[in-house]
């Protein structure tokens, strides 16, 4: 994240406000984004939990705490989101039976912040050999970009007959 920095003994200082919950969604509340809480209604609370763990450690969070924006859900959810998106309000207003769907789109590999971030989840929460495949899953991944990055032909040293 960026607004996270060590301070020597492992622990991770971040900025004061609200986030996202979801794995390897960096989304605050200075985003532009709306933040959502989890519902009181325990049916659909667990689906939100369920949602969030799908890609997070439920052991690196406490289930049914914190935010989740509204990258998360679709137009639908939204009771009022067209007139959000033409400026007739402010604020984006949550159906009551609204379920977030919408995981963060993979990039081709998670940024360093993100990578750091679930290895500081994973070391806290996890066993030593379920890290090591994780690392080594991405270290595969990050090779073979490299390769399909380097088979690239820049359009720029292509000369074009006039």
């Amino acid at each position: 994240m960026a607004s996270s920095s060590g301070d020597g003994n492992g622990k991770r200082k971040r900025e004061p406000g609200k986030r996202c919950v979801v794995m390897f969604c960096n989304n605050t509340n200075d985003n532009g984004v709306s933040l959502h809480q989890f519902p009181k209604d325990a049916k659909i609370r667990q689906k939100w939990i369920e949602f969030v763990v799908r890609k997070r450690d439920p052991k690196s969070w406490t289930p049914g705490s914190g935010h989740v924006c509204s990258d998360h859900f679709e137009e639908k959810d939204f009771e009022n989101y067209y007139a959000k998106m033409s400026g007739l309000c402010s604020k984006l207003l949550l159906r009551k039976e609204a379920v977030p769907s919408i995981q963060p789109t993979p990039r081709t590999s998670p940024d360093s912040e993100q990578q750091q971030e679930a290895d500081f989840r994973n070391k806290r929460c996890c066993s030593t050999s379920q890290t090591t495949a994780t690392s080594r899953s991405l270290r595969g991944k990050s090779t073979a970009l490299t390769k399909l990055r380097a088979h690239r032909v820049s359009i720029s040293s292509l000369t074009f007959p006039l």
